[in-house]
């Protein structure tokens, strides 16, 4: 097997841990049909392909949130698969859901973004070689993170003003100042955990 981590862009470092690439060898192995999940505090979020050559068939996509418990889940068989792991504060961010949402979850990439997950599918799918592939997930992330951020301009506000007044500020006067209600503090609260 050939395994393989890539950074992501320097402006995705805080929020993607990495890219990950494994291919087996077709000559050596039947193809795997159980996809294995570990226990950890990163989202996986997986393209499986029947091989690594350019337009190989995808075969599925998946999204593992963070778990405590290693798994076995039966999957159309592959030879290769493309990855990104995501830190679990990326995912309010990226994609406007509480990570605890998807925690010890196991999920098809349409599940999560609907009609969104079908063009970075194809994109990815279509694309010749895993740098292309990597760029079109950098893309991709990083026009979800811009579309996030122009909702975020209050909340960054808030913030510093939290900074400046050490963390003395009372929730309603917060939501006065930046113009946001009490509710979307509770709710960035809880996106958090």
């Amino acid at each position: 097997m050939f395994y393989q981590k890539i950074l992501p862009c320097e402006a995705l470092r805080g929020l993607v841990s990495h890219y990950w690439v494994a291919t087996w060898n077709r000559d050596l192995t039947a193809p795997k049909s159980t996809y294995y999940t570990v226990a950890n505090t990163l989202t996986d979020i997986t393209f499986g392909f029947a091989d690594s050559s350019p337009h190989s068939g995808l075969l599925f996509t998946a999204v593992q949130g963070h778990t405590e418990q290693a798994n076995q889940i039966e999957v159309p068989g592959f030879y290769h698969l493309i990855g990104a792991s995501l830190f679990s504060h990326a995912i309010p961010k990226l994609f406007q859901v509480p990570a605890g949402e998807l925690s010890r979850e196991f999920i098809s990439l349409n599940d999560l973004l609907g009609i969104e997950a079908d063009r970075l599918t194809e994109q990815v799918e279509g694309a010749l070689n895993t740098d292309v592939q990597i760029e079109l997930l950098n893309r991709f992330f990083l026009g979800r993170l811009n579309r996030a951020h122009e909702l975020d301009t209050p909340m960054a506000y808030a913030t510093q003003l939290i900074k400046i007044n050490q963390g003395q500020n009372r929730i309603p006067e917060l939501a006065s100042a930046c113009c946001l209600s009490q509710k979307q503090f509770e709710y960035m609260n809880l996106a958090m955990l």
